[in-house]
């Protein structure tokens, strides 16, 4: 096991205040080829796993069934900040469903994007599940499990839902499906771990879902990319990493909590892990922009977008520039 190594340093003035450990796996088709610190450490996904999860509903032609367009869809992939039109898609699928509000298992809460929370609490708004951040992919689990059996089920981790994810993860993973460890996501649904250079390899298999061996698993995947390709704003919000990074056709991403993350490059057919030891993202634009240009990334417009939207500037309160953040990690 190799040892974490530092990925960012923030600098307040000339002094060097703080730093971020952490770990990066780069993969091809045919396993490792780039690293950063331990490749081989044992990662939740979080909500790196949602682009995965959301395909059963594909799979099982869900979205025929319910009259769902492509933009809806979308947000089951996503970590929605629910933004007005966020929330519109999901009132629309729960509608065209059939889906009660108390089948979801989650807490009311507010949208995880400030502004959408201050201008609801503004306007006296109270919270709700609709708002919660995992609320997209939760209507796919309901939809996929009341096919398979009690739609209540679907946060269980041996319901046939979360069975069916599990062999898929496995499949995009290239890890025994035995060995994925298994925990309890922030929203209450199971949560899946593996080696780091696994979670890479599954998103080479996203960018390039050929290589899976199950052709419906393999057409679900490809549809999703090509429908999250279109609709970048929905694996979070358009002012996000996700939502910056992945305006770039060539790219499929998406961010986890507790520091990682995960993107998968089509044409180059390689995939990408990160995790950031204290859990946080904010340093994933420049961490993201710094891997791009080690690889040569020929895009060089989504590694200006990135860096023009996420700033290395460290700020005040004053909006006086008193620092500055640097990667300081080769592959």
């Amino acid at each position: 096991m190799a040892a974490p190594q530092i990925l960012v340093n923030e600098y307040r003035g000339d002094t060097l205040e703080c730093f971020h450990y952490g770990s990066i796996a780069i993969c091809d088709e045919k396993g490792l080829v780039r690293s950063v610190g331990d490749a081989d450490f044992m990662c939740y996904y979080r909500s790196s796993s949602k682009p995965i999860q959301a395909l059963p509903f594909l799979v099982l032609g869900l979205d025929k069934k319910y009259g769902l367009t492509d933009e809806e869809i979308s947000i089951m992939s996503g970590s929605l900040w629910c933004g007005p039109r966020q929330v519109e898609l999901v009132k629309s699928i729960m509608e065209k469903a059939d889906i009660s509000y108390d089948t979801l298992i989650m807490q009311p809460c507010y949208p995880m994007g400030h502004d959408y929370e201050l201008k609801l609490v503004a306007a006296g708004e109270k919270p709700s599940r609709l708002y919660h951040n995992c609320i997209g992919k939760h209507l796919s689990l309901i939809l996929v499990q009341r096919e398979l059996g009690d739609e209540r089920d679907y946060y269980k981790p041996d319901s046939a839902v979360q069975r069916m994810i599990l062999r898929d993860i496995a499949e995009f993973s290239d890890f025994p499906e035995q060995q994925i460890r298994i925990g309890v996501d922030g929203c209450g649904v199971p949560v899946f771990a593996v080696p780091l250079h696994n979670m890479a390899t599954s998103y080479v298999r996203l960018a390039a879902p050929d290589l899976l061996r199950t052709p419906a698993l393999a057409q679900a995947a490809l549809r999703n990319a090509d429908i999250l390709s279109r609709y970048p704003q929905n694996l979070m919000d358009a002012a996000a990493t996700c939502g910056v990074l992945c305006r770039d056709p060539n790219i499929i991403g998406k961010v986890g909590a507790q520091g990682v993350y995960t993107f998968g490059l089509k044409k180059e057919r390689l995939g990408f892990a990160c995790k950031v030891y204290d859990g946080m993202s904010a340093y994933f634009p420049l961490i993201i922009a710094h891997t791009l240009e080690l690889l040569g990334y020929d895009n060089k417009e989504t590694i200006e977008r990135l860096r023009a939207s996420f700033p290395d500037e460290v700020t005040n309160a004053t909006g006086a520039v008193v620092g500055v953040k640097k990667a300081v990690f080769s592959l």
